[in-house]
């Protein structure tokens, strides 16, 4: 009885994607404009770890264009390679050290053989996941993916049961930014392609 009190059933249960900002709703008195001012600042405030940031967040910027979608997108890029490599896809020693890859291109780098690695993971799907990882990690975030991009990807690698490299793999990524078509040689089983969002 007392053995099977301590058994452990370990896995990885994600309950929220989200990610932290300030309160938004009115719970307490503060000065007038507390909200507007938290919410306007909160892609600029570090309050975890600077290096799952996204890199838009330490250069010039348009003010509240990416809170959520693509900025949420990069720090589900670096959850992901956690997940898959068990490690970090990065670890600078400082902000000033994460800054500086960013503008030098070492942070675009570390990306790429990021990816390399994933690739080498031979993962479900082929070559999609790291394609994508690498997607989601562009320094630019207007290059990056909506979240529902994403999960569209991902509902292909476990349901269409899709497995592409090469050639296919490039026509995929450009039908998923809008530049092409892309049906799988057995056609969608569990959806059209107007049904990708």
């Amino acid at each position: 009885y007392i053995d099977r009190l301590y058994e452990v059933n370990p896995g990885v249960k994600i309950l929220d994607w989200g990610e932290s900002v300030p309160v938004i709703s009115g719970n307490y008195d503060d000065e007038p404009d507390h909200h507007f001012t938290m919410i306007e600042l909160g892609p600029r405030a570090v309050g975890g770890a600077f290096s799952s940031l996204p890199p838009e967040v330490f250069k010039p910027w348009e003010r509240n264009q990416h809170i959520g979608g693509t900025y949420e997108v990069w720090g589900m890029a670096a959850l992901l390679y956690k997940m898959l490599a068990a490690k970090e896809l990065d670890v600078p020693a400082s902000i000033g050290e994460y800054v500086q890859q960013i503008y030098d291109g070492t942070l675009k780098k570390i990306v790429a053989s990021r990816a390399s690695e994933l690739a080498n993971l031979k993962l479900p799907g082929g070559d999609i996941i790291p394609s994508l990882f690498e997607w989601m990690c562009n320094v630019n975030p207007a290059a990056r993916p909506q979240l529902s991009t994403v999960g569209s990807v991902m509902f292909d690698i476990r349901y269409e049961k899709l497995n592409l490299v090469g050639s296919d793999l490039k026509r995929y990524f450009d039908h998923l930014r809008g530049y092409d078509n892309f049906t799988p040689v057995d056609g969608w089983k569990f959806r059209r392609e107007f049904e990708r969002d």
